[in-house]
């Protein structure tokens, strides 16, 4: 703490001002006021240091003027004293008042010291010290109470309006959750239909197959019947799968290699599927064209690579390297004929997988024929993939 002399302003008006909108001067002559000021010392403290000890005499009534402090009693406050022109003095004069307290400092303040002696004199010769900061610290009290009551309705009211508007959301939450599960079954069914509808159309096509006697004509409808299954299989993984808008990747793969190896009856022990995609996810932009490209060059890696039934590994492998992905369909069977350009052959196959790759999924195909056939195609990042 450190101590000066007055005046604090430059002119003992603005201080006489912020007294006489005190209650305990308003009714003193400016002269009076004067003369307490002539008698007054400007006390700094510094944040959390303590004004006056509980239980210790102090004969001066302070002033605040700048700053805030709080007023402590057993350990708790009991007041926060902020405004200019505030007055308080030492309570524990009146030793057997509960509101004997300490004030401490709760930012660098400023305060006046006068004498309580001189106070006294100037306000009422009829009361006693202990009377005057009795009165004093009534007043205090009884305005800030009043101020505390006041805020305390204010917070209920605010309270109330918090309850009703709580309620009222979650009441709007409630409603929305059963709309969206209400959304989230239709799309179930409407995937679930769609799977349905696929199926009917592959039965109805090979229904077709069976009363045909030309094997290349068989052939052309199973290759559409595979077709067909494939997009199926992308709804079927839909309707069961959490998100209802993203497919997990391996487990279509598996599911469409199981499929395709009961269709062309292929012996497990000769010809080997070898899967490596780890925690990938479609969306369901993607899933079709991906699940057909898939089926067409896994289907003609079982129907050409392995002439003679003989024994090889088919390889399907997804790798995300940001910004592209890559997905990698590959045997070590015959291989590619080298007089074949697979982007201006006959297949029709060949011509869905170049389309779908470069104009739907705006990305690149590449054939490698070393060690058996690798078709390796790269796709951009989309936001539909983890």
């Amino acid at each position: 703490m450190t101590t000066r002399n007055q005046p604090i302003f430059e002119e003992n008006r603005q201080i006489i001002q912020y007294l006489k909108a005190s209650p305990f001067f308003k009714t003193l002559p400016d002269s009076s006021l004067e003369q307490l000021l002539q008698l007054t010392t400007v006390h700094e403290y510094n944040q959390d240091e303590t004004i006056l000890q509980e239980g210790q005499f102090n004969d001066r009534v302070f002033l605040l003027i700048h700053g805030k402090v709080g007023v402590y009693t057993h350990g708790e406050r009991i007041l926060e004293l902020h405004r200019t022109g505030d007055i308080f003095g030492e309570m524990s004069v009146i030793s057997s008042n509960p509101t004997s307290a300490a004030v401490v400092t709760e930012t660098p303040v400023e305060v006046l010291s006068l004498s309580a002696k001189d106070l006294h004199l100037q306000l009422s010769h009829t009361e006693s010290m202990e009377q005057l900061f009795y009165r004093l610290f009534s007043v205090i009290l009884t305005e800030k109470l009043t101020l505390t009551t006041d805020k305390a309705k204010q917070y209920e009211e605010t309270n109330r309006t918090l309850e009703h508007t709580k309620t009222e959301l979650e009441q709007i939450n409630h409603q929305l959750t059963v709309s969206l599960r209400e959304k989230e079954v239709l799309l179930q069914e409407v995937h679930h239909r769609v799977k349905n509808n696929l199926q009917v159309v592959s039965s109805l096509i090979r229904l077709q197959a069976m009363s045909l006697k030309d094997p290349d004509y068989v052939k052309v409808l199973q290759a559409s019947q595979d077709r067909i299954s494939a997009m199926a299989l992308v709804h079927e993984r839909l309707y069961s799968s959490e998100s209802l808008s993203t497919i997990d990747l391996e487990s279509y793969v598996q599911k469409l290699i199981h499929g395709l190896s009961s269709g062309y009856q292929l012996d497990p022990n000769k010809i080997v599927f070898e899967i490596k995609i780890h925690d990938v996810t479609l969306h369901l932009d993607e899933s079709i064209p991906i699940g057909l490209i898939l089926n067409e060059l896994v289907s003609n890696a079982i129907k050409h690579a392995f002439p003679g039934k003989k024994s090889g590994t088919i390889q399907i492998e997804f790798n995300e390297e940001h910004p592209r992905r890559l997905l990698i369909i590959q045997d070590d069977g015959a291989g590619f004929p080298e007089h074949l350009d697979f982007r201006k052959t006959s297949s029709l196959g060949l011509q869905l997988v170049t389309g779908i790759v470069e104009e739907q999924l705006n990305g690149t195909i590449e054939l490698q024929r070393e060690h058996g056939t690798r078709f390796l195609i790269t796709i951009p990042e989309s936001p539909g993939t983890r």
